[in-house]
Parts: structure tokens; sequence; C-alpha cells
């Protein structure tokens, strides 16, 4: 046989079996494939991102709820200083001025009077 009868037989056989278009398009078929493989993996990135995302501002909205629990700790925390300040001081009057003497006509320590250094 001819070179030539074979190639008439090969695209006589292939062009009514649709072989001849599958040979054609078999490209276009491998682009399309990668790009839907490709798609989904994007896809599926994307919902790994939407994810983390998600988590990330869970976990900045409980940091916020924390910092303002500390906040507001700390804001208690200085006002029961400021009473626990008030309270000593309170209690050191007291004790600086309070009588020895159970009739208080003679007071020690006298109120006004200081008294003289030795």
């Amino acid at each position: 046989m001819e070179w030539t009868s074979i190639i008439t037989a090969l695209v006589a056989a292939l062009i009514p079996t649709g072989g001849l278009t599958a040979v054609v398009t078999l490209r276009d078929k491998k682009t399309a494939a990668f790009l839907e493989n490709t798609k989904t993996l994007i896809d599926q990135w994307q919902e790994i991102a939407d994810g983390r995302k998600v988590r990330m501002d869970e976990l900045k909205a409980d940091l916020d709820k924390k910092e303002d629990i500390i906040q507001h700790q700390w804001k208690e925390i200085s006002e029961l200083r400021n009473e626990l300040d008030n309270a000593r001081t309170d209690n050191a009057k007291a004790e600086m001025l309070k009588c020895i003497r159970i009739s208080c006509v003679n007071r020690e320590p006298p109120f006004g009077e200081v008294k003289a250094k030795k």
C-alpha cells in the first residue's frame, strides 16, 4: 500500500465516527478541564479563607469583650484603692485624736495646743 491510500483510508474512517473532531477538540477539552480544576481549587481555598476570617472575627470579638472586662476591673480596683486610702486616713485621724482619759475635760492630746518637744 502506498502512503496516500493509507492516509485516505484513515481520514475516511475518522470523519464519520467523529474521531477527527475528537482529535481537533482534544486540546480544547484539556484546557477546559484544567480551568475547571483551577476553579474548584480556588473555590476550596476561598472556603478556607472565609472560615479563617469568621474565626478571626470571633477571636477579635472575644478579645474586645475581655479587654472591656479588664478595663472595668481596673476602674473598680482604682475606686476600691481610693476608698481604702480614705478609710485608712480616717482611721489615722481617729487614732491621733483619740482621748486617752475617760473624762474628756482634761483631754490628751488637747485640741489646739502643741506639746513642746523636749
